[in-house]
């Protein structure tokens, strides 16, 4: 997993050096131009990592349910073309019928996410800070060094501020992150 995710993040940081333009609107209608997060969402956009909702609003002050942070991630490194059509449930909350189940089971195998530990995963459960800056050490391939560093939490943040993925995030310990955050926390793994 971290020598396939280090070809794709080199590969990936290539191409946005190459290609990524200085945005000059986001594309969604309650993103401001001005917001310090703007270019955070555009990149996000541009890649196909986040999407509006039904109005196309991107809802920058919202929280991120823990299915949809399984997608976004997934989408993040590339493991949208490795879902499987036909999964199992892992976890008693995600049948096999639930529109995230091949994202959560792929963040599973992945050994990004591993659930409460009492079978449940928490599909529609909000997404607190710590979680997703554990989620996201796991997909950039650093959960060994997090682990190394002192483990959950702190050694996972401790990690997330070396790899520099916090700079523009505002810290809420304990707290539901917004997707603003989300949007600079994972396109600080671009830049």
């Amino acid at each position: 997993m971290k020598k396939e995710f280090a070809k794709w993040m080199g590969l990936m940081l290539i191409i946005c050096q190459l290609t990524i333009p200085a945005y000059a609107g986001t594309s969604f209608p309650d993103v401001p131009d001005t917001a310090p997060y703007a270019d955070a969402v555009s990149l996000m956009k541009e890649y196909g990592i986040f999407n509006g909702d039904a109005n196309g609003n991107f809802n920058p002050n919202a929280g991120i349910t823990r299915a949809e942070f399984a997608a976004v991630v997934c989408r993040t490194v590339g493991g949208e073309n490795k879902i499987s059509k036909k999964v199992e449930a892992t976890f008693s909350d995600v049948p096999s019928n639930h529109w995230a189940s091949g994202y959560v089971d792929w963040a599973v195998k992945s050994g990004i996410i591993s659930g409460y530990g009492d079978g449940q995963y928490g599909p529609s459960d909000m997404v607190t800070y710590e979680q997703a800056i554990k989620m996201v050490v796991c997909a950039a391939g650093y959960s060994d060094a997090a682990l190394d560093a002192g483990g959950w939490p702190d050694g996972y943040v401790d990690v997330a501020n070396g790899l520099g993925l916090l700079a523009g995030v505002d810290e809420t310990p304990n707290a539901p992150i917004t997707r603003a955050n989300v949007a600079v926390m994972i396109s600080n793994l671009f830049l």
